[in-house]
């Protein structure tokens, strides 16, 4: 039986050794190119972040569906449900916000704080998680024409 079994497995084998000049890898061997890059979100210009804030925060919120994801009872943030029409940015539905600039927003007046600190604000550092992974999303603030940091 085990003398059967090794000359199946020699001639199952036999066939896959390459003839002289042939390539040791096959098409479906060979690395895939890595995928094309994302095309880089628009960017986010001083006045349409002014225009957001001064909005306030119920308009964002009406723009974005979320709901607490809790950890054993405890709030550790907010989690996406679902994002505007047409979003171009790399969080996604099921990523959990934990933080933006350095600040959870565990409550109410958090939000209001935060809005207030991004009016200066450079970029927008939001702290996710994905599944188990801890990431980062980063966007920088571009001045436009006319427009002044207060």
């Amino acid at each position: 039986m085990k003398r059967a079994f090794a000359c199946l497995w020699i001639a199952a084998c036999a066939g896959t050794t390459p003839a002289p000049g042939e390539p040791l890898i096959t098409e479906d061997m060979a690395p895939r190119p890595a995928p094309p890059p994302r095309p880089p979100a628009p960017a986010l210009t001083r006045s349409a972040l002014n225009a957001a804030l001064d909005a306030g925060p119920g308009a964002f919120l009406a723009r974005v569906d979320v709901r607490a994801a809790r950890l054993g009872g405890r709030f550790v943030g907010w989690e996406i449900v679902s994002l505007w029409p047409g979003a171009q940015i790399e969080l996604r539905p099921g990523d959990v916000v934990l933080g933006v600039n350095g600040r959870t927003l565990e409550r109410p007046e958090s939000l209001g704080a935060l809005f207030g600190d991004l009016r200066t604000a450079n970029e927008i550092v939001v702290d996710y998680r994905r599944g188990l992974e801890r990431r980062e999303a980063r966007f920088p603030v571009v001045e436009d024409a006319g427009t002044m940091t207060r």
